[in-house]
């Protein structure tokens, strides 16, 4: 599935990691760009270390929600939909430190772990990113793909060339969930808040080089994070889903309360879509899929250990 802020964007940026030279006006590449740029094999966009299956949600019987539809194959992202929590907790890791770097996290031993113990930043975030992981106690769907995608990143990284991540400075928040952007949402639409940052790194000579290793350094936060990357600015966008965000809201003033919204969680990424969310958004509606249907439902609480409400999950 496209996300409309590519398009929106894609007039003021220019894609990166393309081989292609400085045009005319752009300062000249660094020596660390220069390898980094166009002469690594990383890739970018890791590959899905696992698929999800209809095993890890299957009941017995079709949920007991409002039936919304028929599903569309031909019309949803083939993508892992676990790139939902990984792309969140790299919003989280951000707002907690101020960068991101691979050896933040340590999925060597099939389990996505934390080797941070505080926050710069953002002190809360440490529960939200504590609450993003706990998802692999339940599913080992979940553990495989986000520790296997972070590992795949991590080994791939060229640390002899870039032995600083750059520090990333919020700018802004775009589409944030409100009365209004909720309302002009399409029925069955994926809501997603993008984050702009501009990143600075003290082994760059320019934006262009910043840019690039911001999105290596980001690399192991799966397909969906990195959205754009502005090489003449250094403005970054990033990209989590409404229902992972973790805004505490009045019962009186949670957008996500509006009548008839629901979190179209069941149309992100490949079958059967997404079924978790944070914790926050306990109660609120979400779409679940069943046998080639989506069925209206709500997030529940998640029991990730027996005193232990890390996540909801939507049934």
């Amino acid at each position: 599935m496209k996300r409309a802020l590519v398009t929106v964007m894609a007039v003021a940026t220019v894609g990166l990691l393309s081989g292609c030279g400085a045009e005319s006006g752009q300062e000249a590449v660094d020596a660390t760009e220069q390898g980094v740029l166009f002469g690594s094999e990383f890739a970018v966009s890791p590959t899905v270390i696992s698929s999800p299956t209809l095993s890890s949600t299957f009941v017995a019987k079709p949920p007991r929600g409002e039936l919304i539809g028929r599903d569309d194959p031909k019309g949803r992202g083939q993508f892992n939909s676990f790139d939902a929590h990984l792309s969140a907790l790299g919003l989280a890791t951000l707002k907690c430190k101020g960068f991101v770097d691979p050896d933040d996290y340590d999925g060597s031993n099939g389990v996505l772990k934390q080797r941070f113990e505080k926050c710069t930043k953002d002190e809360k975030q440490l529960e939200h990113i504590r609450n993003l992981l706990g998802i692999q106690n339940v599913s080992d769907l979940a553990a495989r793909h986000m520790a296997g995608t972070w590992e795949q990143a991590r080994k791939q990284f060229p640390r002899d060339q870039i032995k600083v991540c750059p520090a990333w400075d919020h700018s802004e928040v775009i589409n944030p969930p409100t009365f209004e952007t909720v309302k002009n949402l399409p029925s069955g639409g994926i809501g997603e808040e993008f984050n702009a940052f501009y990143v600075k790194s003290e082994i760059c000579q320019g934006p262009r080089c910043a840019v690039a290793h911001a999105k290596m350094c980001s690399a192991g936060f799966g397909s969906r994070f990195f959205v754009d990357g502005n090489i003449e600015t250094g403005k970054v966008i990033v990209d989590p889903v409404w229902w992972l965000d973790d805004s505490d809201f009045p019962p009186d003033a949670n957008p996500f309360l509006s009548p008839g919204y629901y979190h179209a969680m069941s149309f992100y990424g490949a079958v059967p879509g997404s079924v978790y969310g944070a914790v926050h958004r306990a109660g609120e509606y979400c779409s679940k899929y069943y046998a080639g249907y989506h069925y209206k439902l709500r997030l529940k609480p998640l029991y990730c250990a027996p005193d232990w409400i890390c996540m909801t999950e939507c049934k």
